[in-house]
């Protein structure tokens, strides 16, 4: 069994310790791949968000919701809608999103909330989620604070 899990770290570039704290978090599963690997193949990857744009969310429901009532063509599926931003870094990441078994989410923490970076990726999800791309797959959050786990 084949087991990856996507490391993204949605800081800015002058926040170092951000993506130290993924790719530490990413290092923890593969020493734990590593412990039952007869079992299980785990496979881990990094990816720094900082140089990369990914434009907000227009609220455009109707695209990537299916039951908004105003769907591209009648009779369509969840998997036929998408994002109608085409031109940031969401088109790549999407695949390694969908191949994706589990993820560390790391964003600073400042003013009491999480970084906007990570505010508008989660935005961005929404077409992800409806195409079933994130349906059983853990989630786990790294901050400065500490490392946080939602089941």
């Amino acid at each position: 069994m084949k087991v990856k899990i996507l490391g993204l770290s949605c800081a800015y570039k002058n926040e170092p310790d951000v993506p130290w704290l993924v790719q530490y978090a990413l290092k923890a599963v593969d020493k734990f791949g590593k412990r039952i690997n007869k079992l299980v193949d785990m496979e881990t990857e990094f990816i720094d968000l900082a140089d990369r744009e990914i434009k907000p969310c227009g609220d455009c429901q109707i695209f990537c919701i299916p039951d908004r009532g105003h769907s591209r063509n009648a009779g369509s599926k969840p998997q036929d809608f998408s994002c109608i931003i085409e031109d940031d870094y969401m088109m790549e990441l999407m695949p390694k999103i969908a191949e994706a078994d589990g993820f560390i989410f790391g964003s600073s923490v400042s003013n009491h909330s999480f970084s906007t970076k990570f505010r508008v990726l989660t935005e961005r999800l929404t077409e992800a989620r409806f195409k079933g791309y994130l349906a059983d797959k853990r989630l786990t959050r790294s901050k400065r604070t500490g490392i946080t786990k939602k089941r």
